[in-house]
C-alpha cells in the first residue's frame, strides 16, 4: 500500500490512500476521510484504469492494444541484432573438454556465439546444440 493509490472498501466505496502509518492507513471516500486497519478492513487494491470514450479496461491492457496498434500501423519488425565480438576474441577458441577425460574439442568463436545467439533468438530446440 502507498499513499495515492486506489482502493476499494466494503461498507464506504473507491477512496484514495492519503496518508499512512505503521499499522494505520487514512484513507479519502466519497463521505470524507476515515482512518483504518488495511488487514483488518477488508480493502481491496484497484489497479490504475483508463476511461476512454466510455470504455473501462485495465490500464496495462489499454496500453497493450495501443503499442501493438501502433507497431502494425507503423508495419515494425523486429530487425536482428548484428553484434561483434572485442578484437582480441577473433579468430579465437573455445575449448570443451568433457568430465571423463575423452578428447577434447577446440570450437571457433564466431561459431559457438553464433549457435548460442540463434538459439535464443530463434527459440530452436535444444536438439541443436548437438551439431557444436
Amino acid at each position: 500500500m502507498h499513499i495515492g493509490m486506489k482502493i476499494n472498501h466494503p461498507d464506504y466505496g473507491p477512496g484514495t490512500v492519503k496518508g499512512l502509518t505503521e499499522h494505520l492507513a487514512e484513507i479519502r471516500f466519497e463521505q470524507g476521510a476515515k482512518t483504518l486497519a488495511p488487514e483488518n478492513s477488508a480493502l481491496t487494491m484497484v489497479g490504475e484504469r483508463a476511461a476512454i470514450e466510455g470504455l473501462e479496461i485495465p490500464l496495462d491492457q489499454f496500453v497493450g492494444q495501443v503499442v501493438m496498434e501502433t507497431i502494425a500501423k507503423l508495419d515494425l519488425k523486429e530487425q536482428p541484432v548484428e553484434l561483434e565480438m572485442a578484437a582480441r576474441w577473433q579468430g579465437g577458441k573455445m575449448i570443451l573438454k568433457p568430465s571423463n577425460d575423452a578428447q577434447a574439442k577446440e570450437i571457433p568463436l564466431e561459431q559457438f556465439f553464433h549457435k548460442i545467439v540463434f538459439l535464443f533468438s530463434e527459440k530452436t530446440p535444444l536438439k541443436s546444440l548437438q551439431t557444436l
